[in-house]
């Protein structure tokens, strides 16, 4: 019986999830982007699959580019065909075109960094009417906490300043808030939330309420970041999430000179390459650093 490419295919994913152990979503693009190498051109057998040559991919990508296909997709894409000839040369033993393993990656043009300057912070957080919108922003751009972590905060929490907050990997750090956000949170507290407790009776000393009682959703809080920020004429405002916030945070703290590895520390940072070499931050800086009391 002679093999298909369907075979091929089915042998390769197998491979890739029992062996090398990948995410089936991602072995699942890798077979779109093979099959659709194969349709464009014009591959119709497992032969003429195999012995294709590297002439024959830079066709393919220079198809590709005309398509309006963007660098990243195209690499994307190169990767995909890449593996699949590593695969059949390894695995299968199979005489191939090692030159289609060399072909160059694209450049990749640089993306605009975007993120809030201390002064569209501050414009933002003026013009935010909504009180848990304006306790949420003022504390992630002052903590850096990720959305997952934001609305882990309690009315206690504020009370007392600071927050344990359970990160990525279930790693715990000391969060603390300064007294602006702690004076907004409070005033929140005191009015909009107190409103929707009454209301609907829900039991709960989480801090971030929608108005039918229950936590408030990512969806819901990036929805109201998009349209405050259009108000103040972000030109990016449809692109504003809560990342971006912590974004920003993590650009602010390290523009004024807070040193790497507190940032790390304070924002619970665990696989950034450029600050794995420094030791572990004592608390009591990490909480200076918070309160804004590192020396400039």
């Amino acid at each position: 019986m002679n093999k298909t490419i369907d075979d091929l295919l089915k042998e390769f994913k197998t491979y890739k999830l029992d062996v090398e152990g990948k995410a089936e979503k991602s072995i699942n693009q890798y077979i779109r982007f093979i099959k659709s190498f194969c349709e464009d051109m014009n591959i119709k057998t497992y032969n003429e699959l195999i012995n294709i040559n590297s002439q024959k991919v830079r066709d393919w990508l220079s198809i590709l580019a005309t398509k309006e296909n963007c660098s990243s997709s195209r690499n994307n894409k190169l990767t995909a065909v890449k593996q699949l000839f590593l695969f059949l040369e390894d695995e299968k033993l199979i005489n191939v075109d090692r030159t289609i393993s060399k072909i160059k990656f694209a450049k990749i043009p640089k993306k605009e960094v975007k993120y809030l300057s201390p002064e569209i912070i501050d414009d933002l957080i003026r013009k935010i009417k909504n009180l848990r919108v304006k306790t949420a922003v003022a504390i992630t751009t002052s903590t850096g906490l990720r959305f997952s972590e934001l609305i882990q905060i309690t009315c206690t929490d504020i009370e007392r300043g600071y927050k344990v907050v359970v990160g990525k990997g279930n790693k715990e750090r000391e969060v603390w808030f300064n007294y602006a956000c702690i004076k907004i949170a409070k005033k929140y507290m005191e009015t909009e939330r107190a409103r929707i407790v009454k209301k609907t009776n829900v039991d709960t000393d989480l801090l971030f309420l929608s108005l039918n009682g229950n936590l408030m959703t990512r969806q819901s809080f990036t929805k109201s970041l998009k349209y405050y920020s259009r108000l103040i004429g972000l030109y990016w405002s449809e692109e504003l999430s809560p990342h971006k916030l912590r974004h920003s945070y993590i650009t602010k703290m390290l523009d004024e000179g807070t040193p790497v590895h507190i940032v790390r520390d304070i924002v619970g940072h665990s696989n950034m390459a450029t600050t794995d070499r420094y030791s572990h931050t004592d608390k009591e800086a990490i909480k200076r650093a918070m309160l804004g009391e590192m020396k400039k």
